[in-house]
């Protein structure tokens, strides 16, 4: 996970730098997604393991989950300086 979580973090500098202004949709599969949470919630390793050894199913990530961050306060539109929200779909 530590070598995958550096990973993300040179795609996140790379879209901070190029994609600023846009919005930007990335596919990936889920141990990706895991470590993008892990960067992005700024979830702590004590924390993952936690979710990961979880029987909860909301403390999981499910096949064609969608995962949509964003600076955007959804309840006023205004946006910023980072992201401050997360909404999960899941199709089950």
């Amino acid at each position: 996970m530590a070598t995958l979580c550096l990973r993300v973090d040179r795609m996140l500098h790379t879209l901070h730098r190029e994609c600023t202004d846009q919005r930007v949709l990335l596919v990936c599969h889920g141990e990706v997604m895991w470590a993008f949470r892990v960067r992005l919630e700024r979830i702590s390793q004590h924390r993952y393991q936690e979710r990961d050894y979880s029987r909860d199913p909301f403390d999981k990530i499910h096949n064609c989950q969608v995962l949509h961050y964003t600076r955007r306060d959804p309840r006023t539109g205004l946006v910023a300086p980072h992201l401050n929200w997360m909404r999960s779909v899941c199709p089950w």
